[in-house]
């Protein structure tokens, strides 16, 4: 499955703990827990070997390639059908995209190679222009500016062909969000798949049916821990 937020688009370290947890492939499916982890890198226990990464601007740069290699393997099919002018943008939105203020990003390994990745940063104040930040507003208003400004931003969230069904796109959006308390993304309407993602994983539409973007948004219930 394809998961995907388009802000990036015109139309578009906690301290070492070690645990280790069994999973059946369906537990697997369906749980958002993460088993095994140590500083900036966690391990999961399963069927298939998965790693995620977290990644500061820099290590996002240094592994650029493999980021592009997994927006373009991901972005490539339905219902987005991106070309390779697609992927050499978005290489380029992400020289820009890291020296965004609270940029974070998590890269997610199958056996060693990489399967998935999400990027985020924390929307500025006032709302921005330009890129799909002008559909959200021009579907939630002046909302935006309570709901969504100093939230965290999804921008983008991958998974490659091979690696899906896996629950991999969850993992990376919880670990993308652990820690703040609002986050939120974006996505298109025929985006069915990320849609049903998003809502399976509990976060809440805020446009209409027929609305031109899908915003989702998610926030931490008082008192709870993620």
């Amino acid at each position: 499955m394809t998961s995907r937020s388009l802000a990036g688009h015109m139309w578009h370290q906690i301290e070492p703990v070690h645990a280790t947890l069994s999973f059946s492939p369906q537990a697997f499916e369906e749980t958002s827990m993460i088993a095994e982890y140590v500083p900036a890198v966690w391990a999961v226990a399963t069927p298939r070997q998965v790693n995620f990464e977290r990644l500061t601007g820099h290590d996002a740069l240094a592994r650029a390639g493999h980021l592009v290699e997994i927006y373009r393997s991901a972005f490539g099919e339905p219902p987005w059908c991106e070309d390779e002018r697609a992927a050499d943008a978005f290489a380029e939105r992400l020289t820009t995209d890291v020296r965004r203020p609270g940029f974070t990003a998590v890269l997610a390994y199958d056996h060693g190679e990489p399967a998935g990745f999400g990027t985020a940063w924390r929307t500025r104040s006032p709302f921005p222009v330009g890129r799909a930040y002008d559909l959200v507003r021009a579907e939630l208003g002046d909302a935006v500016e309570t709901r969504l400004v100093g939230a965290l931003e999804v921008d983008e969230l991958a998974v490659s062909p091979h690696a899906r069904r896996q629950g991999l796109a969850g993992r990376i959006l919880d670990l993308l969000c652990d820690g703040d308390d609002a986050c939120w993304l974006l996505t298109a309407p025929q985006a069915e798949d990320a849609i049903r993602l998003y809502e399976r994983l509990g976060w809440r539409r805020l446009t209409a049916a027929g609305a031109n973007v899908v915003v989702f948004s998610h926030r931490k219930a008082a008192g709870s821990a993620r």
